[in-house]
Order: structure tokens, then C-alpha cells, then sequence
């Protein structure tokens, strides 16, 4: 196991430690649930379509190398436990299989310890696209109305993830789904396979890519939550509002990318302070709403 998170000391009820403790037999989850397409893969794991066999649910089904994953350390029933970080934080994140569909992080169902590999089956919303898609077929450029209808959600999901003690570190368009068939447009945050348990000190470790990392880790190696959820989420609107390039944080600093002028004045603030160079000159993820442009009806 590649590390160890401290001991947890939450509180759960029964049902909630039935959850977290997962499955260890391989026959459960091929009896359980029906594997369908691929629909995504990397050199560490793969994710697959499913569905509950017992209701028709459509499920995900993540397959991840015992290897990579990292564990956190709980206290359950007065027994310590190992349990996968991302299983916590989607728990923490969503709350269990009873709410499906209630909270923007997708719920976990399930989780099994099998073989080399943790499966996690999640909920998988049917009418969806994740975020890069659905710009592409919905956005015109300098779409504002849209991307406000999407940045306020995410702001909201943002604040309540640091609410539940969960700092999902990878917010980038691959990893938000759009729920379709609601009169508004839904955001759903997947993959948590990034995150950490929130604690406001400095962080100097960041998993996967850094493409969309804040300056203060490209230049330190290190940096706090607060800021860096701002950054992220500066960096989804940027995107959002230019339709035709991906954001890189390299890029940005070297203005190889910059903030279209023809924005309004007030979109083109907020995207200053999301994506100001110093941490400290960022505006906080709670100041975030009260923003003139946020303020503004879509």
C-alpha cells in the first residue's frame, strides 16, 4: 500500500460500517451486479457500465490495483480497519446507497476486496455527459448565462465537500458529470480517487497530473485547500467560457492563455481572483457566491 491515513474518529451507525467494510467475495458482486461496457481506462484502473441485477439500477464499477491504492485507518465497532480513501470520502461525500441521486458526489453502493484489484460500484446517472463534452455540444463562446448555471452548483458542491471533511484535490471537467433531463442542468462530482481527508494545513504531496495545479505547488511543492479549490474551480470556468482551449496552468502563467476581454467586466474579475498567482490573493471559496457576477440572474 502505497500509505496510511491517520485514524479516523467519525461516528456510524451499523448500516454506515456495513458499508465501509465492503465484501470480500468475488461471487457476491458477479451475482449482484451485471458488467456492460468500458467506459473508462487507465494504467491503474478501469471503470465499467453495470447495472444492479435485483432493480435495473445503472451502476459504474471501478476497478482499482490494490497497489495504488491508499488506505485510511478507522475504528469501527472498537476495531481498527484499513479502509480505502476513496470509499470514506464518497461516503462522507454522498452519504449511502438509501439517498442515490440526492447530493452532487455520486453515491457509493458497494465495495469489494477482491483478488489484486478494490472494486467500487457507484451510481451512474444514465442521461449524462461529463463536463468537456457537454461544453463542446452546448457552449457557444462567451456563453456566460450557461456557465453560471454550472458554476453555482459547482461553488455549492465545492463548499458543502469541505463541510463533510473531503478536499477532492482533482476538480477538472473529466471528473464532473452533467445530469440531463432536469430542467436545470445537474452536476454530479465523480472520482475521488485523488482526495484526502480536509484539513486546513499545507499539503505537499498531489497525486496524478499537475496540469491544473495551483502556482504555489509548480513553484514550492506545497499548498492548501481553500486556494486550491478556488484555482480549480477558476480554471473550470476559464474553460467553460473559451470553448477552444483546455486550461494548463503553465500556459496560463506564461499567458500563452489568457482571459478573453470581450467577457463582461464582472466575469472577467471573478476569473482574476480565482486565478490570481498568490494564494492569499485569491478570493475564498465562501466569499465566492457574494461575487457581483454570481449575484447577477443568469
Amino acid at each position: 500500500m502505497p500509505g496510511e491515513s491517520a485514524i479516523g474518529s467519525d461516528r456510524f451507525s451499523q448500516d454506515e460500517i456495513a458499508l465501509l467494510l465492503g465484501h470480500t467475495f468475488k461471487g457476491d458482486l458477479e451475482a449482484k451486479y451485471l458488467m456492460l461496457n468500458r467506459l473508462k481506462q487507465s494504467s491503474t484502473a478501469c471503470v465499467n457500465a453495470g447495472m444492479r441485477i435485483s432493480d435495473g439500477l445503472s451502476v459504474a464499477i471501478k476497478y482499482v490495483l490494490k497497489t495504488k491504492v491508499l488506505n485510511l485507518a478507522l475504528r469501527l465497532n472498537g476495531r481498527r480497519y484499513y479502509i480505502p480513501t476513496e470509499v470514506v470520502l464518497m461516503h462522507k461525500a454522498a452519504g449511502g446507497q438509501e439517498i442515490v441521486g440526492k447530493s452532487a458526489a455520486v453515491n457509493l453502493l458497494d465495495w469489494y476486496d477482491v483478488d489484486d484489484v478494490i472494486v467500487l460500484v457507484m451510481e451512474r446517472p444514465v442521461l449524462s455527459r461529463n463536463l468537456l463534452c457537454y461544453i463542446n455540444e452546448n457552449f457557444d463562446l462567451r456563453d456566460e448565462s450557461k456557465a453560471k448555471v454550472i458554476m453555482e452548483q459547482l461553488l455549492k458542491a465545492a463548499i458543502d465537500l469541505e463541510k463533510k471533511g473531503v478536499f477532492h484535490r482533482d476538480l477538472r471537467p473529466e471528473n464532473i458529470l452533467i445530469e440531463l433531463g432536469h430542467a436545470v442542468p445537474k452536476v454530479r462530482i465523480i472520482d475521488f480517487g485523488s482526495g484526502c481527508i480536509f484539513i486546513n494545513v499545507r499539503y505537499y504531496y498531489l497525486p496524478g497530473a499537475h496540469t491544473r495545479a495551483p502556482p504555489e505547488f509548480l513553484f514550492r511543492g506545497e499548498y492548501t485547500p481553500g486556494p486550491m479549490t478556488v484555482w480549480q474551480l477558476g480554471a473550470l470556468l476559464f474553460e467553460m467560457l473559451d470553448t477552444s482551449r483546455r486550461f494548463s496552468t503553465q500556459a496560463f502563467l506564461k499567458k500563452e492563455i489568457q482571459i478573453n476581454s470581450e467577457l463582461s467586466q464582472e466575469c472577467q474579475d471573478l476569473l482574476r481572483r480565482c486565478l490570481a498567482f498568490k494564494p492569499q490573493d485569491r478570493i475564498m471559496l465562501k466569499q465566492l457566491h457574494e461575487h457581483p457576477w454570481l449575484q447577477c440572474d443568469p
